[in-house]
């Protein structure tokens, strides 16, 4: 422990990019840096990113979510957090203090939302890893053979629900993933320099999340439906896509409307009023 908080980036850990993230354990296989016990399969963990002592560049360091939350100040400072399932973030977010309240009306339809792509993961879970791999290049999402499936299910399913995003308006990559309130982007702003993009439309956690200017929630409007090959139909046989999807209102008429030139539908507010973004939980 007195090892890992010696590390340094630039003289401060917190200047390494993505330090923190959160995540499903894939196998029950890791221990625990913290407390050094194992971490089972498909429980909360945190990555931690420290600065390596034996080669140029980082190692990764996994713990139980509830022995390295403490390492944040708030759900935001971990990446993917808003990835997991709701019960799994109200836990965690309890533990840094934060209290996730449900009556604002963005924050229940973010909690549906999160419900909705978990259902629509569970569908596509049984997809070998080379089926998800031709789902995304189909569609010209950024993937490698490196992307963990987890990965690959979790942007098939928050796709599915929600539609496709654009590239991403820093980087250009097609790499943006909506993460519960936000959208983030994975990819890369130069060589191996992640493009560190982050708009955020709903702030879940109360913790003063700027929101994003409307010209950035423009830029980033979701622009059509996922393409789905062979195997994917297959798999999503017994899964029926909720009406409430936000994917619904985009087909219905935000994807006429970008072909007519006018504003496409962004994410829910919270401003009290209910608009038509609002009921259609779009974004």
């Amino acid at each position: 422990r007195t090892w890992l908080g010696a590390m340094s980036y630039r003289g401060d850990d917190s200047g390494i990019p993505d330090r923190l993230w959160a995540d499903y354990a894939p196998t029950d296989r890791a221990s625990c840096k913290t407390c050094g016990r194992g971490i089972q399969k498909d429980t909360v963990r945190v990555a931690v990113k420290v600065r390596s002592a034996f080669h140029d560049g980082f190692d990764v360091q996994f713990n139980h979510g509830s022995c390295a939350i403490s390492l944040g100040s708030s759900p935001d400072d971990f990446k993917g957090f808003q990835r997991l399932e709701w019960s799994d973030q109200v836990d965690l977010a309890s533990q840094l203090g934060c209290t996730i309240d449900t009556s604002r009306r963005g924050v229940r339809q973010i909690k549906r939302l999160n419900e909705m792509v978990h259902q629509a993961q569970s569908a596509v879970a049984g997809l070998p890893k080379k089926a998800l791999l031709e789902v995304l290049e189909l569609n010209g999402r950024m993937v490698s053979e490196k992307t963990p499936p987890s990965t690959m299910q979790y942007v098939i399913a928050e796709s599915l629900v929600s539609g496709m995003l654009p590239p991403c308006p820093w980087c250009g990559c097609a790499a943006l993933v909506g993460e519960g309130g936000q959208v983030r982007c994975s990819g890369y702003s130069s060589g191996t320099m992640r493009c560190q993009l982050k708009v955020t439309f709903v702030d879940v956690f109360g913790g003063g999340e700027a929101e994003a200017s409307d010209d950035l929630k423009a830029s980033i409007a979701r622009v059509g439906t996922l393409q789905q090959t062979p195997a994917l139909t297959r798999a999503l046989k017994k899964f029926v896509l909720p009406d409430d999807a936000p994917v619904h209102k985009l087909a219905g008429g935000a994807a006429a409307a970008k072909a007519s030139g006018s504003a496409q539908t962004s994410i829910c507010v919270d401003d009290g009023e209910e608009s038509e973004e609002e009921t259609g939980l779009a974004a």
